[in-house]
């Protein structure tokens, strides 16, 4: 039997929060420190403090720890940013989207997610910015200022600006429930996020399907159920033009609150 690991009992961790188990299932999170299988901290991230994040894999499939950072972390860089990739293994970090590489401070209400297990080394992020606060008016007109975005992990990937969310989050009469909370899927083909859409005092899902996604065709049932095979691991990243403009147009009349944003083969749909 391995020790049982209390928080807040003879340790410096806080007593209400657990371990998060990284993908692999042999390191752990736990406030800022990497733990094993036996509970035993192994090393210390190099954060500030913890904040938002996102447990998934780099491009090599190594454990990670994705994060926005608000400061530099102790013993300097990685951070500030609104993305920052920690190597749960070797404790190394990089900065993806940071004041270091030329991006601004990060904006406010920034999250992310890693899960695309099946394609990984992909993390969605999304940031509402000033409209958190009230200023609607000034939402989207500043870098990263209530856009979603996707960051490659590898050596010189790229960030893809994807489009902009439309979200005022705490800043709109839905509060905390109009935050995007970006969510990749297995595939790191498609990416969810919920919006007010402006502040229109609903809350809805939406989905947007990058180049890479290929639709499923409908299943033939003719001849009786037959299990679905389970998909192979994508080996193309997915691919996004980010030089075409993007163009927002409603649909008015029989759908009043239909919505699309279009950029070459990017869709947005909105589900009712």
């Amino acid at each position: 039997l391995t020790p049982i690991l209390t928080s807040g009992m003879g340790n410096s961790f806080s007593p209400w929060i657990a371990p998060q188990v990284a993908p692999s299932g042999n390191l752990y999170v736990l406030d800022g420190a990497v733990l094993n299988s036996n509970m035993q901290v192994v090393r210390n991230l190099n954060e500030a403090s913890p904040e938002h994040s996102t447990l998934g894999q780099w491009y090599d499939g190594t454990d990670g720890l994705f994060t926005v950072a608000f400061a530099e972390g102790p013993e300097g860089g990685c951070g500030p940013g609104a993305l920052i990739g920690h190597n749960l293994v070797d404790g190394s970090c990089r900065t993806f989207v940071g004041e270091e590489n030329g991006y601004p401070y990060p904006p406010s209400n920034t999250h992310m997610s890693a899960l695309s297990h099946l394609n990984p080394g992909w993390v969605a992020v999304s940031s509402i910015g000033v409209a958190n606060w009230g200023q609607t008016e000034n939402a989207g007109q500043e870098l990263l200022d209530n856009e979603l975005y996707l960051v490659d992990t590898r050596p010189n990937g790229d960030v893809c600006r994807i489009g902009h969310h439309r979200s005022w989050g705490r800043g709109g009469s839905m509060g905390y429930w109009a935050e995007p909370h970006v969510v990749i899927s297995p595939s790191g083909t498609r990416i969810l996020y919920g919006s007010d859409w402006q502040g229109s005092g609903s809350v809805d899902s939406y989905v947007v399907e990058l180049p890479a996604h290929t639709r499923a065709e409908p299943t033939d049932f003719s001849e009786g159920w037959k299990p679905t095979p389970a998909p192979a691991a994508p080996n193309e990243a997915p691919s996004i033009r980010t030089t075409q403009p993007i163009a927002v147009s409603a649909s008015f009349g029989a759908c009043s609150h239909c919505w699309s944003l279009t950029a070459g083969s990017l869709l947005i749909l909105l589900f009712v």
